[in-house]
């Protein structure tokens, strides 16, 4: 008896939740106040094998300072790095934090597997990016590159979801027309 008590305040409870749908719609409310424009900063950065620093985490380390990264960036933006790949069969720019796979063959029959690690950080007035190896020899300098920096402040008016990992995306959403 206990059950299809209970049974039948569900049904009945359904019952009255459809019934409660009918009706007219009503009208639709205002429109939200715009959003004010993102404040975008952006830099192109070359770098060179000097300029990176041997931790004894097993990393290297590119410090840079940037006055774009205010506390307003920090609270409430976002900061986009992207490392250039030059490969002529592939050129593209890739949003770090990456990883990329690599094999070698000594000739004599043994294969070796390792990676790059690249990763960044940032704070008030600065940016950090690591770069390590697998077996965290401090041998391999990882050299010149260059990289592109966004600093975003924490608003948009990008009325479309925006693919940050895809370059000329963020380039096309924000307006950067230096890289156009």
């Amino acid at each position: 008896m206990k059950r299809i008590s209970i049974v039948s305040i569900v049904l009945l409870s359904m019952a009255m939740s459809l019934a409660s749908c009918v009706g007219t719609p009503g009208r639709d409310g205002r429109d939200g106040r715009d959003g004010r424009d993102a404040t975008v900063y952006s830099m192109s950065i070359d770098v060179h094998a000097n300029d990176w620093t041997w931790l004894q985490s097993g990393s290297w380390r590119l410090m840079l300072t940037s006055t774009s990264i205010t506390q307003s960036v920090v609270d409430n933006g976002m900061v986009l790095v992207y490392l250039e790949d030059p490969d002529p069969n592939c050129y593209s720019w890739k949003l770090v934090p990456l990883t990329y796979y690599y094999t070698a063959e000594d000739g004599a029959g043994t294969t070796t597997y390792y990676s790059s690690s690249i990763e960044m950080s940032y704070y008030l007035n600065g940016l950090d990016i690591y770069w390590t190896e697998s077996d965290f020899f401090d041998g391999y300098n990882p050299g010149d590159q260059t990289f592109r920096v966004v600093v975003l402040d924490g608003t948009s008016n990008s009325k479309a979801p925006v693919d940050f990992a895809d370059f000329k995306s963020v380039v096309k959403a924000f307006n950067i027309t230096e890289w156009m």
